[in-house]
C-alpha cells in the first residue's frame, strides 16, 4: 500500500499546488499534515519567530485549509510539537503492524523552502527517520519512509532558465532587471496552472 502524506509547511492552496498534485500520483491514501510548532520554537534575540499575530494567521490558514479538504473527503491532521520528533513518530505510526499497512510504503511530499529553519526542520525528520531504524521493531524505517521536496512557489520552470542549473547561484544575475530581460529575450513560458483536485 502506498501511503502518501502531504505535509503543508507553507503553501496551503489546493489549486496550483504542484506538491499536492504530487502527492496524490499513485497514492492508495493521501494524509494531510500540518505541524504547529509555534510553542517550541526558542525564542532568539529577545523576539519570537512566530508572535501572536503570525500564530492567528497560521491557525486562520490551516482552519480554511481543513474547511477546503473536508469538502473533498479529507481532513488535515495537525500536530503539535517540533517537527524534527513529532512528525517522523506520526509516520511511525503508519508503519505500525496492524492489517495491510504492514507493507506499507509511506513518501512525504512538502514544498521546499531554502530558508535555514526549514532546512533544519527537514534534516531533522530525516535524522529521527534514521533514528527510528535502529531503535524499532522494523527494519530500514528510513528505506520504507520517502521524504521529497517539491519546488511549488515558482512560476517558471527552474531547470529550464537560460543561466545554466538554477541551483547555482553564481550564474544567476546579481539584478532582477538582468534577470527578466535574459527570461523575455529566450521567451521562456510559465509554468501551466494546475486545477485544485475534485475528490
Amino acid at each position: 500500500m502506498n501511503i502518501h502524506v502531504l505535509w503543508f509547511r507553507g503553501d496551503f492552496r489546493l489549486s496550483d499546488n504542484p506538491t499536492l498534485a504530487a502527492a496524490l500520483k499513485g497514492a492508495d491514501k493521501l494524509l494531510c499534515v500540518a505541524v504547529d510548532d509555534a510553542q517550541w520554537r526558542e525564542r532568539q534575540w529577545s523576539f519570537q519567530r512566530r508572535g501572536p499575530a503570525r500564530l492567528t494567521a497560521w491557525q486562520h490558514a490551516t482552519a480554511a485549509l481543513n474547511d477546503q479538504l473536508t469538502s473533498l473527503g479529507q481532513c488535515l491532521h495537525v500536530i503539535t510539537g517540533q517537527a524534527g520528533h513529532v512528525l517522523p513518530t506520526f509516520l511511525h505510526s503508519l508503519l505500525e503492524p496492524n492489517g495491510d499497512n504492514t507493507r506499507a510504503h509511506v513518501r512525504v511530499f512538502t514544498q521546499s523552502f531554502h530558508a535555514p529553519y526549514e532546512q533544519d526542520d527537514l534534516r531533522a525528520v530525516r535524522a529521527t527517520l534514521n533514528g527510528l531504524t535502529q531503535t524499532s521493531g522494523m527494519c530500514g524505517v528510513a528505506d520504507v519512509v520517502k521524504v521529497e521536496e517539491i519546488d511549488s512557489g515558482d512560476l517558471l520552470h527552474a531547470e529550464k532558465l537560460p543561466f545554466g542549473k538554477a541551483s547555482t547561484w553564481h550564474t544567476l544575475p546579481p539584478v532582477f532587471t538582468a534577470f527578466r530581460h535574459q527570461v523575455e529575450r529566450c521567451d521562456m513560458p510559465m509554468r501551466p496552472l494546475l486545477p485544485a483536485p475534485l475528490a
